[in-house]
C-alpha cells in the first residue's frame, strides 16, 4: 500500500498544483483571444455597414467640377460633320461613373477583410493546458488503477485473503468493465478517459491470466489455453487500438505486458511461460505497427524484450539452461528478423505518424520505387537481437560444461551469425554489419580456442574456422555481384589470413597435432588463391604464404617433427611448396596486365611481386 500512498500524494501535492497554474495561465489567454477575436468582428461588421451605405453625394460634386471644362475642346476640333451627332449628350452618361470610381475602392476593405477571417491566432506546437489537465492524469488514473489491481493480487498472494477462484474472477469483472466502460461512454467529449479505461482493462486481463498459470497453477490454464488466452487478449488491445486510434492502449499496454511478470514474480523460474508471453507480446506490436506505421512501438518492445532476457539470465541462466537461453535468442532474432522483411516487403516508410492516408500511400509508392527503405526502428531490433545472442554466447564460454560442447555452442554462433549477413545482404545501408559479424565470430573462436581447445575438440575447431572463414571470404564477393559498391571486395581478404592465425592456436595449445590438420591449413591457403584469382590482386596469397610458413616452423621447433614423423614432414613441407609455385604461376600469367596496378604500387619494396610468390615457396 505504500507506493499508492505515495503516488497519491504526488499527485496531489505536485501535480494538482502544476495543472492548476497551467489551467489558470491557459484561461487568461482564452480570454485575451476572444476579446481579440470580438474586436475584429466588431471592426468587420462595422465596415461591412459602411460598405453597404456608402456616402457618395458630398464626393460627386468635388469630383465632377473638373472634367466640365475640359470637355468644350472636343466640339472644337473636328470640322463640321463630326458636331451634328450630338456628342455633349452621352457626356453626362459617362460623367455619371466617375463618381462611383473613388468611393468603390475596394482596397481597404481586401486589406483588412482577410486578416480577420483568415489568419486564427497561433497555437503554441504543445497544448500543455490539454495534457497537463486531461492526458496526463487520465493516463496516471489508469497507470494507478493497474498497480492497485496488480498489488492487490499481490498481497491476497501473500496474506490469503480471498480463495485464489474468487480473486481471479474479480479480476476478470474488473478489467471487462474497465473495458466496456470505456467503450460506452461519449468518446467525442471523453476519448482520451475512454482510452485510458480501456488500456488498463487489457492491462490487467494480462496479469490476471499470467497469474492464473505461474501462480495459481490452474489446471485449465496449461500451457496452450494460457497461450491461446493470451492470443485473443494481445489480439483484442491491439485491434481496439487500432481502430480507435488510440496509441495510449498500445502504449499502456506494452508497459503493462513487460510490467505483469515483475509484478508478479515469485522468483520461481519459468522460461516458457515468461518468453513464450513476451514472444505472444511482440507479435501483436509488430503488427500494430505495421498496420498503423507506429513504429515507435518496435524500440519499446525489444528493449523491453532485451531488458526481460539479461534480468533472467542474470538471475536464472545456469550451464544447465544455456540451450533453452540460445532457443529463446534465436526465436527473437527469427522474429525480429521477420518483422524487419515484412516491413520491407510492404514498403512501410517512416513517415509521419499523423500523415493521411494519401501521404501513406504516396511515402510507400516512393519507397517502393527507391528500393524500399525499411524504417529505423525495424531495422535496429532486427539488428540488436543477433548482436544479444552473440552476447550470449560469450557468457556460454566461461561454462565449462557449454564450451565442451563445440557443435552446440557455434552452431549457435552460426545462426545468429547468418541472421547478421541476411540483413547486410538485403540493407543497402548495413553492408559494414557482415565485416563486423565476421570479426565477432572469429574473436569467439579465438577466446574459445584459447581457454578451451582440447585434442578431443581439435576436429570441431578446424571445421569451423573452414565454415567462417570460407563463408566470410565468399559473402563480400557475391554481395558485390549482385549489388555493385554494396562492400568492397578487398574484405573478403581479411579472413583466411583470421582462419590461419586461428589455426596457429592449436599449434602452441597443443602436444601435437594429426597429420588431418595440415589438409585444413591447405584448404585455407586454396581459399586465398582462388580469391587472388577471382579479385586479381596477390595479397591475399602472399600474407597466407607467410603464415603458412609461420606454421611450418612453429610445427618443427616446437619438437612435434621427431624421426618417426620425418615421412609426414616431407609431405608437408614439399606440398605446400609446390602448391604454392605452382598457384604463383598460375596467377602471374593468368592474370597477367591485371596484375600491372599492383607491381606499379610494389615495385618500391620488390622488384616485380608477381615473382615473389613462386620465390617464396622456395623458401619450404
Amino acid at each position: 500500500m505504500v507506493p499508492l500512498i505515495v503516488l497519491f500524494l504526488v499527485l496531489v501535492l505536485v501535480v494538482f498544483p502544476i495543472w492548476a497554474v497551467v489551467r489558470i495561465l491557459a484561461l487568461g489567454r482564452e480570454n485575451n483571444t476572444l476579446a481579440s477575436k470580438l474586436a475584429e468582428l466588431e471592426f468587420a461588421v462595422r465596415l461591412a455597414r459602411d460598405l453597404s451605405h456608402p456616402v457618395t453625394p458630398p464626393v460627386a460634386p468635388d469630383v465632377t467640377p473638373p472634367p466640365a471644362p475640359a470637355m468644350p475642346p472636343l466640339p472644337l476640333a473636328p470640322a463640321a460633320v463630326v458636331s451634328p451627332p450630338v456628342v455633349a449628350k452621352p457626356m453626362p452618361i459617362p460623367m455619371t461613373p466617375p463618381p462611383f470610381i473613388p468611393v468603390t475602392e475596394e482596397k481597404p476593405p481586401a486589406a483588412l477583410t482577410p486578416p480577420s477571417l483568415s489568419s486564427p491566432p497561433l497555437r503554441p506546437p504543445i497544448n500543455w493546458e490539454q495534457f497537463m489537465g486531461a492526458k496526463l492524469f487520465a493516463w496516471l488514473g489508469g497507470l494507478a488503477a493497474f498497480l492497485a489491481a496488480a498489488f492487490f493480487v499481490k498481497y491476497s498472494f501473500e496474506h490469503n485473503l480471498i480463495p485464489p477462484e474468487v480473486r481471479v474472477v474479480i479480476g476478470y469483472l474488473f478489467a471487462l468493465g474497465l473495458i466496456v466502460g470505456g467503450l460506452k461512454i461519449p468518446r467525442e467529449r471523453y476519448d482520451v478517459t475512454a482510452q485510458t479505461l480501456i488500456a488498463t482493462g487489457i492491462v490487467s486481463l494480462y496479469g490476471v491470466t499470467f497469474a492464473c498459470n505461474a501462480h495459481y497453477h490452474f489446471p485449465f490454464f496449461g500451457l496452450v489455453p494460457t497461450f491461446l488466452l493470451m492470443t485473443l487478449i494481445t489480439a483484442a488491445a491491439f485491434l481496439l487500438a487500432v481502430r480507435l486510434e488510440a496509441r495510449v492502449i498500445a502504449v499502456l499496454g506494452i508497459l503493462g505486458g513487460f510490467l505483469t511478470p515483475v509484478l508478479l514474480s515469485t522468483g520461481v523460474d519459468n522460461p516458457g511461460g515468461l518468453f513464450g508471453y513476451l514472444a505472444l507480446l511482440d507479435c501483436g506490436l509488430i503488427a500494430v505497427a505495421l498496420h498503423r506505421r507506429w513504429n515507435f512501438l518496435l524500440p519499446l518492445g525489444g528493449g523491453g524484450t532485451i531488458f526481460m532476457q539479461l534480468a533472467w539470465a542474470e538471475k536464472f541462466l545456469t550451464a544447465t539452461k544455456a540451450p533453452t537461453a540460445m532457443v529463446v535468442c534465436l526465436a527473437f532474432c527469427a522474429l525480429f528478423l521477420a518483422a524487419y522483411f515484412a516491413a520491407r516487403r510492404l514498403g512501410r516508410s517512416a513517415v509521419s505518424l499523423t500523415a493521411t492516408p494519401h501521404e501513406h500511400g504516396q511515402a510507400d509508392r516512393a519507397t517502393n520505387a527507391t528500393g524500399r527503405r525499411v524504417p529505423l526502428a525495424f531495422r535496429g531490433c532486427a539488428v540488436a537481437f543477433p548482436v544479444v545472442a552473440l552476447l550470449f554466447a560469450a557468457r556460454f564460454l566461461g561454462y565449462g560444461s557449454v564450451s565442451a560442447q563445440p557443435g552446440l555452442l557455434f552452431a549457435f554462433v552460426f545462426a545468429a551469425d547468418l541472421c547478421l549477413l541476411a540483413l547486410a545482404w538485403c540493407d543497402e545501408e548495413l553492408p559494414k554489419l557482415h565485416l563486423g559479424a565476421g570479426l565477432a565470430v572469429f574473436a569467439l573462436l579465438a577466446a574459445w580456442t584459447g581457454a578451451h581447445l582440447t585434442p578431443e575438440l581439435l576436429p570441431w575447431a578446424l571445421a569451423f574456422y573452414l565454415l567462417h572463414a570460407a563463408l566470410h571470404t565468399a559473402f563480400p564477393l557475391v554481395l558485390e555481384r549482385h549489388k555493385p559498391g554494396a562492400a568492397p571486395t578487398f574484405w573478403s581478404q581479411v579472413f583466411p589470413p583470421l582462419a590461419l592465425l586461428l589455426m596457429v592456436g592449436p599449434l602452441l595449445k597443443l602436444d601435437g597435432v594429426s597429420l588431418a590438420f595440415w589438409p585444413c591449413v591447405l584448404l585455407v591457403d586454396l581459399i586465398a588463391i582462388g580469391l587472388a584469382l577471382i579479385t586479381a590482386s596477390l595479397v591475399g596469397v602472399a600474407v597466407v604464404l607467410v603464415l603458412t610458413l609461420g606454421a611450418t616452423g612453429l610445427w618443427i621447433f616446437r619438437g612435434t617433427v621427431t624421426a618417426g614423423a620425418s615421412t609426414e614432414f616431407l609431405f608437408v613441407v614439399g606440398g605446400f611448396a609446390l602448391i604454392f609455385f605452382a598457384a604463383g604461376m598460375f596467377l602471374t600469367r593468368r592474370l597477367g596486365s591485371r596484375l600491372a596496378v599492383g607491381v606499379e604500387k610494389t615495385n618500391a619494396i620488390f622488384d616485380d611481386a608477381r615473382a615473389q610468390i613462386p620465390a617464396f615457396s622456395a623458401l619450404l
